[in-house]
């Protein structure tokens, strides 16, 4: 079974990047009844967001997730910060297309943090039980959930009392609680993560080699 192989920035989103590629291999999947075809390998952590953006590392990595057992397409998922996401993806791309990647790379850039993807479907999470710990405080809303540069931030003080928001314990249950299509309506990075994976699912079926962004996006 081909694999996708994700690149991350940090130990926060080992767990929950392949939780979410699997959300929406299953979205896929799921009108024609069938099971997912493609499976997700283990992330190839960064450790720092530097260890992707520096000369020469971002291909590094890529060239260890080409090694991988039966890769079909690899996905590098980092956040923009205070950058511009769209910015960001086509300097990755471009990087990636230069090497001639034996198989396809996507690239998708969370403005401003994954976290804002939780934002994104706060109706699904706001109020849940999170490993026996109270969460985002019920009936929280957020109107605009790109627009908060410190999203982690927000949603520690959107917690009860002394609770904060700890990525280590909270990112991947947070994950498991996204609504891919609320997410899809409320996020156009997450629709841009959306397209991703739907561009490396079908470039596997096709067997084509693709990278994007492309240059004309």
């Amino acid at each position: 079974m081909p694999k996708i192989v994700p690149i991350i920035e940090g130990p926060g989103e080992v767990e929950s990047v392949p939780i979410l590629i699997n959300k929406m291999l299953f979205d896929i999947s799921r009108p024609a009844h069938i099971e997912p075809r493609i499976s997700v390998a283990n992330c190839k952590n960064a450790h720092g967001i530097g260890n992707l953006t520096a000369e020469g590392y971002l291909e590094r990595f890529l060239q260890y997730a080409f090694n991988e057992p039966e890769v079909g397409g690899i996905i590098v998922v980092r956040d923009a910060d205070k950058g511009c996401p769209i910015t960001m993806a086509k300097d990755l791309a471009d990087r990636a297309r230069k090497i001639n990647p034996p198989v396809s790379v996507s690239i998708v850039v969370a403005k401003c943090e994954f976290e804002a993807w939780f934002l994104a479907s706060l109706k699904t999470i706001a109020g849940k039980v999170i490993d026996g710990r109270p969460g985002i405080l019920e009936g929280t809303v957020c109107d605009e959930p790109e627009d908060i540069s410190d999203v982690k931030g927000w949603i520690g003080r959107n917690m009860p009392g002394s609770r904060s928001y700890k990525p280590a314990f909270d990112q991947a249950p947070m994950t498991k609680m996204i609504d891919t299509a609320v997410a899809y309506h409320n996020s156009r990075s997450f629709r841009r993560f959306s397209k991703a994976i739907c561009e490396l699912v079908s470039a596997i079926d096709n067997s084509e080699v693709i990278v994007t962004p492309s240059i004309a996006e």
